[in-house]
């Protein structure tokens, strides 16, 4: 499915999807998560839901109703968020004992950016994702500095 650049599927409502309640241990991130954390993002940001479901966890897709449930979700914010005008920052948090991957946007159809949060399983699966203006993020337990900010 190609979808158009930059395309981002969020809105001003907070929509986290799934996260496991369960995992409360301060979960390992495989090697690779700066690149799966981005991907995964690129992924959401341009309404890619076949690569998404192919790298979810079975507990997640099925959590969000499956294709199907996933599809009429990020349908709902896009058209609530408008298109991606440019990157403010990426950076990993812990929330809940989780590692979360954040890229945080600016959009067209929201007034303040967007945060983008992405948890992956020491597997690299997504097990979680939510998107939240920026004001409305949950609580973190802890951060790092930005990996990458606006030039």
């Amino acid at each position: 499915m190609t979808s158009p650049k930059h395309v981002l599927p969020i809105g001003a409502a907070a929509f986290l999807l799934v996260a496991p309640p369960f995992l409360h241990a301060q979960s390992r991130l495989p090697d690779d998560s700066l690149a799966l954390g981005r991907r995964y993002a690129t992924w959401f940001l341009t309404s890619q839901i076949d690569s998404l479901t192919a790298n979810m966890s079975p507990g997640t897709l099925t959590a969000l109703g499956g294709r199907d449930g996933l599809t009429q979700r990020m349908a709902e914010i896009a058209a609530r968020a408008g298109q991606v005008t440019g990157v403010v920052e990426e950076r990993f948090v812990w929330r809940n004992g989780q590692r979360q991957y954040w890229r945080v946007v600016n959009t067209t159809g929201v007034s303040e950016p967007v945060a983008i949060r992405i948890v992956i399983s020491s597997k690299g699966e997504m097990i979680g994702f939510g998107a939240n203006p920026l004001s409305s993020v949950p609580p973190i337990d802890s951060g790092g500095p930005p990996i990458r900010k606006p030039e």
